[in-house]
């Protein structure tokens, strides 16, 4: 038996980093995964690997920016596989740019993206997971939402606004037996911070900020997110679990 047998767990922004690697760390535990995001050729290279190794998998192209997308694999997961346990709100954009420079249309695509995105799709999760007794709903926030960073003001307050969503949405859905937790990763080896780790020289530089001295992987995100996501953490909602090797701390 695996930690997420017989859930089902929809899962965005999964064909690449993060959420590919929660994507097949919830299929080794057992669960139905439904992949979504905007590149449907690394949707379907992630399932196919997934399924290749004995996995149920689904992917489906959804913009989280759109209300009807979002609908659509809600419902999609539903039918598919009869429901839905999970929810996790991996799908995400950075861009750096000095406050000062930051237009007006940067900054509404990185919240129409980074917040409204995941309250969307718990709007239309959260009616397919309260049929089953409950869930577990997962939001991917970031350190920068915790600290202030030069270039990431626009970036780091679309996810400070998803933590507050993640807070709020705790209180509110624990009636329904649906937990809401969030975790801030701080920098990690994907394919969104390419250009931090452009170099060896930058990379060292990066490394010793660091008090356990290395930077991120997907793969140690996944973990903490599938343990969000499971009967482990069945007391845990309204929280924020920090992953920054230290970080933040020093």
């Amino acid at each position: 038996m695996g930690r997420l047998s017989d859930k089902v767990a929809l899962i965005t922004g999964a064909g690449s980093g993060i959420g590919e690697a929660v994507a097949r760390r919830f299929a080794a535990e057992g669960a139905a995964v439904v992949l979504t995001g905007r590149r449907s050729g690394e949707l379907e290279r992630v399932a196919s690997g997934i399924c290749e190794s004995g996995g149920r998998a689904e992917p489906m192209a959804c913009d989280v920016r759109k209300p009807e997308d979002c609908a659509r694999v809600a419902s999609h997961a539903e039918q598919t596989f009869g429901g839905l346990d999970i929810l996790v709100n991996n799908a995400g954009i950075l861009k750096r740019l000095p406050l000062l420079s930051t237009d007006i249309a940067t900054w509404e695509d990185l919240f129409r993206t980074n917040a409204t995105g995941p309250f969307l799709m718990i709007k239309e999760s959260v009616p397919k997971m309260i049929p089953r007794g409950g869930g577990s709903i997962v939001n991917v926030s970031t350190i920068a939402a915790l600290v202030g960073f030069a270039g990431l003001s626009a970036y780091g307050a679309s996810k400070g606004a998803l933590l507050s969503l993640t807070r709020a949405a705790a209180v509110e859905l624990g009636a329904r037996k649906i937990r809401v937790n969030a975790v801030c990763p701080g920098a990690v080896d994907t394919l969104m911070n390419a250009s931090v780790f452009r170099d060896e020289a930058a990379r060292a530089k990066l490394s010793a900020s660091f008090p356990l001295g290395r930077p991120g992987t997907a793969l140690d995100v996944a973990e903490a997110i599938l343990y969000l996501a499971s009967e482990e953490s069945a007391w845990a909602t309204g929280m924020v679990l920090t992953l920054d090797g230290g970080f933040t701390a020093a």
